[in-house]
């Protein structure tokens, strides 16, 4: 009686697409929330293809609810990092992680140095720029993994002072939301890692606690500086 043929090897079932693209579909509504818009933009007649624009500056500002985070920086007996610490000062705040593999330590460098360019070029226009104590902000998207000397010596490399908070799976959450980075943790593969998709966007927001621009970088760095400097100069004439 012959053998029977042997049955071949199972193959891997295939990874399913749907959780990373209903992610990107969360980030796109996030940001329609928030009041960031896709516009198409006007093109030529004989353009080889539609170009399509990002609305970067808020038509109408949006209030930062309260919140509470812990400052990495500071002394177990110093008090969370809240909304009032966004008063009076302006802020560029990017959501990002420390294992992230590719764009979040260039986004923080790029949001350093814009920093650098926008209080440069505030005093140069004022002589008293308004962003002379403009705060940069990192906010972790990965309290699991990010403990607080992970965030230390991450933001150290941005050759910038940088506020680094890490906070509870909804206090993030909350705070994430109302600005609208919608983000979605991967599943873990079998060593434990695990991904985190979110936007690559820092947020320009006022010192009346107010969101008021949203920048992808690194594309749209260098129009921080345009940005900020004409936001700023509306808010003087607009009392």
């Amino acid at each position: 009686m012959p053998n029977p043929a042997p049955t071949p090897p199972a193959q891997p079932a295939a990874r399913p697409r749907l959780p990373l693209m209903t992610a990107y579909l969360l980030i796109a509504v996030g940001f329609f929330a928030a009041g960031f818009l896709i516009l198409p933009a006007r093109v030529e007649d004989n353009a080889a293809a539609p170009a399509r624009v990002e609305r970067i500056r808020l038509p109408q500002p949006l209030v930062v609810n309260e919140f509470s985070l812990e400052d990495i920086g500071t002394n177990v007996n110093s008090a969370p990092y809240t909304r009032d610490r966004l008063l009076n000062q302006w802020t560029l705040m990017y959501f990002g992680y420390t294992h992230c593999p590719d764009v979040c330590r260039p986004t923080l460098t790029a949001m350093a140095k814009a920093a650098q360019d926008l209080r440069r070029a505030g005093n140069h226009q004022t002589g008293n720029s308004a962003f002379a104590d403009l705060q940069l902000v990192f906010v972790s998207l990965d309290g699991a993994r990010d403990t607080a000397a992970a965030l230390r010596a991450f933001v150290a490399g941005a050759g910038a002072d940088v506020v680094a908070l890490r906070g509870g799976e909804k206090q993030i959450a909350d705070l994430a939301g109302q600005l609208g980075i919608l983000h979605f943790r991967r599943p873990a593969d079998a060593q434990g890692r695990y991904l985190v998709d979110h936007p690559a966007t820092v947020l320009l927001i006022d010192p009346r606690a107010r969101l008021r621009a949203g920048f992808s970088m690194p594309r749209d760095a260098p129009r921080i500086v345009e940005i900020g400097l004409a936001i700023a100069a509306h808010d003087r004439a607009t009392p």
